[in-house]
C-alpha cells in the first residue's frame, strides 16, 4: 500500500569523484601506507595504497557510477564517505579518519558539483587528517557542465 505524498518512483542518478591529496596523515610523524576507501550507496572504491607517505600524498584518482537508481527521498539522505586508512600487512587497516559529502547538498550546487573542497576527517571525536576532493552528481534532466563553466 503506497503511502499518499511520498513519491516511490525511483530515479537514475551519477555520482563521481575525485581524491586528489590527504594531508595531515600521520599523527606521530611515523611513515604509513595510506589508502582510501570510498562507499556509496551499497557501491565500493579503493584507491591505491601509496607507500611510506608522512604528512603528504597525492591520489589523483577518479571514478564514477552511473548506474544509481533510488528513490528522491533516499536521494536526499544519502552521502558519499571518504575514509582514509593507514594499510597493514599481518593485520587490520588502521582507520585515521572518515568524511561524508551529502549528494543532495552537491546537486543543488552550482554545475552540481562540489569541486576541489576540503573534507576534515574525524576519527572516534577528534579531528585527524584533512582530504581534498571533488564531487559531482547529476539527476535525470540535469544539465553537465560545459567547458566555459
Amino acid at each position: 500500500m503506497a503511502t499518499k505524498g511520498i513519491d516511490s518512483s525511483k530515479r537514475r542518478y551519477v555520482a563521481g569523484f575525485t581524491i586528489h591529496d590527504a594531508k595531515d596523515i600521520s599523527s606521530d610523524g611515523v611513515a604509513i601506507d595510506p589508502l582510501v576507501i570510498v562507499r556509496c550507496l551499497g557501491n565500493e572504491y579503493t584507491t591505491e595504497v601509496k607507500r611510506g607517505k608522512v604528512q603528504h600524498c597525492k591520489f589523483e584518482e577518479s571514478y564514477v557510477w552511473n548506474d544509481i537508481e533510488i528513490t528522491e527521498a533516499e536521494f536526499s539522505m544519502s552521502y558519499i564517505d571518504f575514509e582514509v586508512q593507514s594499510a597493514n600487512v599481518f593485520t587490520r587497516n588502521d582507520v585515521i579518519g572518515v568524511g561524508k559529502v551529502q549528494l543532495g547538498m552537491v546537486r543543488k550546487r552550482p554545475n552540481h558539483s562540489y569541486t576541489r573542497k576540503q573534507l576534515q576527517l574525524h576519527s572516534e571525536d577528534k579531528l585527524t587528517a584533512k582530504l581534498t576532493v571533488s564531487v559531482f552528481v547529476y539527476g535525470e534532466g540535469d544539465k553537465p557542465p560545459t567547458p566555459e563553466d
